[in-house]
């Protein structure tokens, strides 16, 4: 390191600006020509001798000096902790004048050094911003977008970056620069630029950082860039992952899922797939799986979901429907998600399931949901509980043996997987007295789904697992049902659920405990007793908050446990109780005054 020593003490002694020149030359070559651990040295020295003062006054020299200087901080900016000292120093106003330059190697340089000053620095950016620099960017984009001179296209490049680091994680740059009519220069430069990968992916990646904001997304969606992005999309061309990776960044706002499904994205997609999904190597499998999750996140919008299904007739619809069959486990993952997509419309729902999508996910799910593991089965799940929500579907689709076949995976210990499978069951039993019993019987999924009920860390798995008891003593009407659930500590779940902040789970579970207290109270009332179930009524009763219909269904249940005399004896013996349904016999509300009525000429009995 002896001769970086002497250059570094060499800028301390030239002070003419003609010998000056050979050591920045000589600095430079060694920071772009040595491995990246000298570099990192050299970097450190200069800015340990404290060489930004005699630097900035170099800047007011002849262009080529001017050129040298600016590539020398470029250079050195490069490393974090020398940004804020180069704008506290003053590099930016004279960095932003030169801006203005014809000089094309300059104005590189310039830009270099201004780009990586403002990396990640958001002092930079703002003493840019105050001396007209984003403007000045804005015009140096413009001006060199059909420029022939040599290194204009490095330049194209190198601006594109400056505009990127300028914006990049900035919001308030973002929308000055969309103010500026950026959006229109990017297009500009896609549209022109599409045979300079380097441009071109500069450019990608500058338009989504420009996304980034609600604005942003107003603003780019209303340019049209979008079918100019899917223009620059060539399956078999080199450059597509890029492409791809900003329509994924697009494609996460609506109104563009919309303009996207209008455009050939589709029939685009489709050919990277087939086109790659026979070769075994990382860069084909990253393309098919890209593509893949792009006609997903697309078909997650319910307009563009409808066009690309067009009744079932369109290609990106048919596509998807031969993933399920697929060697790929990507896509079919990927063919299981969009059938849930499908499926978020009722007709579309009726349609997949006659045309026997539920037999293709169930073999699926035989076939490769141990192999393919958690992802796939929470993706069939979900396909076959949004299928399962249409009623004349539930019928269809019970008699594949589906109960048969996913009761099994109930083994899991994922919760994403075992909240899906709830939901599952759960619209499989609503209105279904058979698969109701089927599946309140099975002692070991019901100790399964009681255990569930505890889940602290995963709220949907815990409601889910709650509602599924209560709906299927409803809709079993059961008593070999009922007997199950109470035997592993379903009823204390239920108790509990009456009381959650759902007015639609606190009735369910109402409903269930009035149907097992008109059944198999012999059997429930220990139980019951146990989980304070006295208590819990007393509580709902005279909480001024809970909803009058809710009063309704536990006055109900009061009533139903009067007929067992360990729990009437309870009831007797709670002064609380008893001064809450006294109170309520004066209620202004008849129903109410009826029902409390009803339960204090029982407890006196």
């Amino acid at each position: 390191m002896d001769d970086i020593n002497n250059l570094v003490a060499q800028l301390h002694i030239d002070g003419e600006k003609g010998t000056i020149g050979p050591t920045l030359d000589a600095l430079i070559e060694k920071l772009t020509n040595d491995d990246d651990k000298e570099k990192v040295d050299i970097r450190q020295k200069l800015y340990d001798a404290k060489v930004l003062p005699q630097l900035l006054l170099l800047l007011n020299e002849e262009p080529k000096l001017q050129e040298t200087v600016s590539h020398l901080i470029a250079e050195l900016a490069k490393a974090e902790y020398a940004r804020v000292p180069c704008v506290e120093a003053g590099f930016i106003p004279p960095l932003v004048g030169l801006m203005s330059t014809d000089n094309v190697h300059l104005s590189i340089q310039v830009c270099r050094a201004l780009g990586n000053i403002c990396y990640d620095n958001d002092e930079g950016r703002t003493e840019v911003e105050k001396n007209g620099g984003l403007k000045k960017l804005l015009d140096v984009l413009t001006s060199h977008i059909s420029n022939t001179q040599t290194d204009a296209d490095k330049l194209r490049m190198i601006a594109c970056g400056y505009l990127l680091n300028l914006t990049n994680c900035n919001e308030c740059m973002q929308e000055k620069a969309i103010n500026l009519d950026a959006v229109s220069i990017m297009k500009q430069y896609l549209e022109q630029c599409r045979n300079d990968d380097a441009v071109c992916h500069m450019a990608l990646m500058t338009v989504a950082s420009l996304f980034d904001s609600d604005f942003g997304r107003e603003k780019i969606s209303e340019s049209g860039i979008s079918s100019t992005v899917v223009d620059l999309l060539e399956p078999g061309n080199e450059g597509e992952e890029p492409v791809l990776d900003l329509l994924g960044t697009l494609a996460e706002y609506d109104k563009i899922k919309v303009q996207l499904t209008k455009t050939t994205l589709g029939e685009k997609l489709m050919k990277i797939i087939e086109s790659n999904i026979d070769k075994d190597d990382e860069d084909s499998d990253a393309l098919v799986n890209a593509a893949a999750d792009l006609v997903i996140l697309i078909l997650t919008g319910d307009d563009s979901m409808d066009m690309w299904y067009e009744d079932g007739k369109a290609l990106v619809f048919t596509s998807t429907m031969q993933w399920l069959h697929s060697n790929n486990a990507h896509l079919r993952v990927a063919g299981a998600l969009a059938v849930g997509n499908y499926a978020r419309n009722d007709s579309h729902c009726i349609k997949l399931v006659e045309d026997s999508v539920t037999i293709f996910l169930l073999n699926l799910l035989r076939n490769h949901g141990n192999q393919d593991g958690v992802t796939l089965q929470h993706a069939i799940f979900s396909a076959l509980k949004n299928l399962a929500i249409p009623a004349v579907n539930k019928i269809i689709m019970l008699q594949t043996g589906i109960i048969d076949t996913v009761t099994p995976f109930s083994k899991t210990d994922m919760s994403p997987v075992q909240f899906k499978l709830l939901g599952l069951l759960r619209m499989l039993v609503d209105g279904q007295e058979a698969a109701s019993i089927k599946v309140g019987t099975n002692k070991g999924l019901i100790e399964e789904v009681s255990q569930w009920c505890n889940n602290e860390d995963h709220a949907g798995v815990k409601g889910e697992s709650m509602r599924l008891l209560a709906w299927l003593v409803r809709h079993s009407r059961s008593s070999d049902v009922m007997k199950v659930i109470t035997k592993y500590g379903g009823l204390s779940h239920l108790v509990a659920m009456t009381t959650s902040e759902h007015v639609v789970m606190q009735n369910e579970a109402l409903v269930a405990l009035i149907i097992i207290a008109s059944s198999i109270l012999a059997e429930a009332k220990e139980p019951l007793s146990e989980c304070n179930v006295i208590e819990t009524v007393t509580k709902l009763l005279s909480d001024e908050k809970t909803l009058t219909e809710i009063k309704e269904n536990t006055l109900t249940l009061s009533a139903k446990l009067q007929e067992e005399g360990t729990l009437k004896t309870l009831m007797q013996n709670n002064s609380e109780f008893i001064t809450v349904i006294s109170e309520l016999c004066n209620s202004e509300e008849s129903k109410l005054r009826e029902l409390a009525t009803t339960v204090k000429s029982l407890i006196a009995t």
